[in-house]
């Protein structure tokens, strides 16, 4: 049923699709031309990057935050492949530099975007239930918060609507439906009662019910899903803190690999450079919030580990892989960034008391 132009689409959303037709209607079919402009948009996330840190942080903190992304092996092999990763977190950092305005504008401007976005990749669909409440806190305006909200609500609404004028659901995509049951839902039988998650995923999709269309289908998925990750609360959290050092730890050596040599496995030089980067951003990313929760910076604290924690969370199932970090990438780039200038500031001090 999925193989049907009505399971595909609902599969995955329009937005990467619409994305591919626009460059090869300007370039023709050619996969060279889509990277091309995936590197120039891996560009740009830096530059915002720089920008949005630049606005939070000060200049020296803007300049270590782009630096620090501009050397992340995830983000920069992830350029280099047709995958939504690129565009996704290209929308975000877009997203995040006008939403920091806290203007009428610029918050209906950050709402399009990361309603796009929903249609890129599904998984930024509950972000506002994150976002609304602390721009509503941060403005203390309902009618800016309002504004964010109804923007958002567009694209994501005209797509529900289109889905439910076809299926009967309003429903953004099944993929989530799919992941949860395949694979959080699988893990978490395999953890409690022993077996492969690929077979506990077999004998859950043989519990699925038969539905008239795939809409219907993953509901029916989602409900066995959770059911059995309430059935099963010990193989649930197991799976999720495994999926969530997959995620945030994984040196995603993989995919460099794959862009330096051609292989998915790589000399151990790679993986050791690979692992030390990785080590450094996540250091000062993490000496870079607890700055900012000292100075009680919450603008900052709100336009940085809001979006981080998000994409990790939520990416943290048993699928879950150093890949999928990078949407989460520009914003721990922003904390490194707070960080580094942080505990230059420290050194400078003790050294110039030493020498007083």
């Amino acid at each position: 049923m999925h193989g049907h132009p009505l399971g595909l689409s609902l599969l995955r959303p329009p937005g990467y699709p619409a994305y591919l037709a626009a460059v090869y209607g300007v370039a023709g079919h050619s996969i060279t031309a889509a990277i091309v402009v995936e590197v120039v948009l891996g560009v740009a996330t830096v530059a915002g990057v720089y920008l949005l840190a630049a606005r939070l942080l000060g200049p020296t903190a803007a300049l270590v935050a782009a630096l620090a992304l501009a050397l992340d092996p995830v983000s920069i092999a992830m350029t280099n492949n047709l995958t939504t990763e690129t565009l996704f977190a290209a929308l975000w950092v877009a997203a995040a530099l006008c939403w920091v305005r806290l203007t009428s504008w610029s918050l209906a401007l950050a709402g399009l975007l990361l309603g796009v976005s929903v249609l890129v990749r599904p998984i930024a669909e509950y972000l506002p239930v994150l976002l609304v409440p602390l721009t509503l806190a941060l403005t203390r305006r309902v009618v800016l918060t309002a504004l964010l909200l109804v923007a958002f609500a567009i694209p994501v609404g005209l797509w529900m609507a289109r889905n439910h004028h076809e299926t009967g659901v309003a429903i953004v995509s099944t993929i989530g439906a799919h992941n949860l049951l395949d694979y959080r839902a699988a893990d978490a039988v395999a953890i409690e009662d022993g077996g492969s998650r690929a077979d506990a995923a077999r004998r859950l999709d043989a519990q699925v019910p038969q539905r008239s269309n795939p809409a219907r289908a993953a509901q029916a998925e989602s409900s066995l899903a959770w059911h059995t990750l309430l059935h099963h609360p010990k193989g649930a959290v197991l799976t999720t803190l495994k999926g969530l050092g997959r995620v945030l730890f994984g040196p995603g050596r993989a995919e460099l690999s794959r862009l330096v040599t051609g292989r998915t496995s790589g000399p151990r030089l790679l993986v050791a450079v690979e692992a030390l980067l990785l080590g450094c951003l996540l250091a000062l990313a993490a000496v870079g919030a607890a700055v900012l929760v000292r100075r009680r910076a919450w603008l900052a604290l709100a336009a940085t580990v809001s979006f981080a924690a998000y994409d990790v969370a939520l990416s943290a199932g048993a699928e879950g892989n150093a890949r999928l970090r990078m949407p989460a990438a520009p914003f721990l780039a922003v904390l490194a960034g707070a960080g580094a200038v942080a505990l230059a500031r420290r050194v400078s001090s003790r050294v110039d008391t030493s020498t007083a």
